[in-house]
């Protein structure tokens, strides 16, 4: 499982091989991830895959539009009704450096819900492997865009909260499906 900024498209290719030489329930993958093909304001977001699932390989993407997609639509103030409370746990973030608060965790966060832990959980694996980019939080340089004009645009707003929500969630899966068996880099 892969809940990052980039997909983690080397570790797809892996999965995708070795799926061929191996029964079809031996591997699972899944990725959260930023996905935006590009346009003439903004050019694609590295690396531009991870856009469909791959069934035949055991392979789950889930690509989440970015907040540069998504500031034309946010009330005056910058954060959109129903938003996640920020790290602080007031509303927002306490973060300056973000345009927008709240509208992509949310997001992220019902997608991780509704894809990435029924897929998994119906796989059952016997050992789980979490990969997390952490480059998706609030503020890092790493989920930020160059518009047309040289301007930053955030891409994601997650906090510490949201990180240590998604790993408690994979630890509940794990703890029914393989006690014990986690490797978190």
């Amino acid at each position: 499982s892969s809940p990052q900024v980039h997909h983690g498209d080397g570790t797809e290719e892996i999965v995708r091989k070795l799926a061929a030489s191996h029964p079809p329930n031996a591997l699972f993958f899944a990725s959260i991830h930023l996905y935006d093909q590009g346009d003439a304001v903004f050019t694609p977001f590295y690396p531009a895959s991870g856009a469909a699932d791959l069934m035949e390989a055991n392979v789950i993407n889930v690509p989440v539009a970015p907040l540069w997609r998504k500031s034309g639509a946010l009330p005056k103030g910058g954060r959109a009704p129903g938003a996640l409370p920020g790290p602080s746990g007031s509303s927002g973030s306490s973060s300056p450096k973000c345009a927008c608060w709240g509208c992509v965790r949310q997001e992220w966060r019902s997608a991780f819900t509704q894809r990435i832990l029924p897929a998994l959980r119906a796989f059952s694996p016997e050992l789980l492997l979490l990969s997390s980019g952490f480059d998706g939080a609030c503020g890092d340089i790493g989920n930020s865009k160059l518009d047309d004009k040289q301007k930053y645009h955030q891409g994601l707003d997650l906090s510490s909260v949201d990180f240590e929500w998604a790993t408690e969630q994979l630890l509940g899966i794990a703890a029914v499906c393989c006690p014990g068996k986690v490797v978190s880099v």
